[in-house]
């Protein structure tokens, strides 16, 4: 009761604050504001709350512009270890609750939750939903990756480590880097991810893709180098080297889309991941997921992963 008090004289004291003149990012960026929960999100930085909030990634796509960008997410939950809600770029979906098993969650901004049914998975975090909502007569709907965020002592009792897991992969066609049609997929594949505690680097592995219907994707695996760890999370900034495996004969007339688009334009592509807290806390992260798009002409490849949990 204490804490909620307390909490809406500080959220009262942002209204007095903008009303004045004054700036409310400031004051989201006190001591205050981060002890209660409502301070800014920094990616590299552990807030007091870390530990108790959920964090993911969300890949999601702009109706009916059809963008497609991912965004880190941070989240509360019920005691179903469920989101009861979700924060992303400027946007805060509340009030999440279970209606009925068949369609998942529900919440603010006509939003729907769903599970994938395609991962094995328990149903509660950290697990991989599909978000839909509306807002200001928009649509949005992507694919989320979602768990228990570590603490900062969880993550000084992180040592180098390689997860392994699934990966889900989809073929579309794109309109200025965004999805506007589906052209292939969905296709199974495996990863692992080493991340190296000490040069605060991590290597992706993408292995044994199967193909699914018609349409090619046009190698075997890939790997990405060099990729940026910062605290629980792994992401390209800006960073970062791929490199295909098994590309297949790009310039047979039998290439799919992908293949001649990879042979003759090079790539653009962005890498977001997010380690997760164990069951039995305090512990060393011990799962991670994420998303990752590659960009090729007129063609993106979006990827969905969750690991297993990591064992010793």
């Amino acid at each position: 009761m204490r804490r909620h008090a307390l909490a809406v004289l500080f959220a009262c004291s942002i209204i007095m604050t903008a009303g004045c003149g004054g700036s409310i990012e400031s004051t989201r960026e006190t001591a205050v504001a981060e002890m209660l929960g409502l301070g800014i999100e920094k990616p590299c930085k552990i807030s007091r709350r870390e530990g108790r909030r959920l964090a993911g990634v969300y890949a999601r796509t702009t109706a009916p512009s059809g963008r497609t960008e991912p965004f880190f997410l941070s989240g509360t939950k019920s005691r179903t270890g469920l989101p009861r809600s979700l924060r992303f770029e400027k946007t805060t979906i509340r009030r999440l609750a279970s209606r009925d098993k068949e369609h998942g969650l529900s919440g603010g901004y006509n939003s729907r939750l769903l599970i994938k049914d395609s991962f094995a998975q328990s149903g509660s975090p950290p697990s991989v939903f599909t978000l839909a909502y509306e807002r200001k007569s928009i649509n949005y709907v992507g694919t989320l990756v979602i768990g228990q965020s570590p603490s900062a002592q969880e993550l000084n009792l992180a040592r180098s480590s390689t997860f392994h897991g699934a990966v889900e992969l989809h073929l579309m066609n794109s309109a200025e880097k965004g999805i506007a049609e589906g052209t292939g997929g969905p296709y199974k594949a495996l990863f692992s991810l080493q991340t190296n505690i000490q040069t605060g680097r991590s290597t992706f592995l993408l292995t044994d893709i199967a193909e699914s219907g018609a349409q090619r994707i046009g190698f075997s695996g890939l790997v990405w180098d060099q990729l940026y760890l910062c605290c629980a999370r792994i992401a390209s900034s800006g960073q970062g080297a791929i490199e295909l495996r098994g590309e297949q004969q790009l310039k047979d007339d039998t290439s799919g889309p992908f293949e001649v688009a990879i042979a003759e334009d090079a790539i653009d592509a962005v890498f977001e991941a997010v380690q997760f807290a164990p069951a039995q806390r305090p512990g060393a992260p011990n799962r991670i997921g994420g998303v990752f798009l590659i960009y090729v002409k007129d063609l993106i490849l979006k990827a969905v992963f969750l690991s297993d949990v990591l064992e010793g």
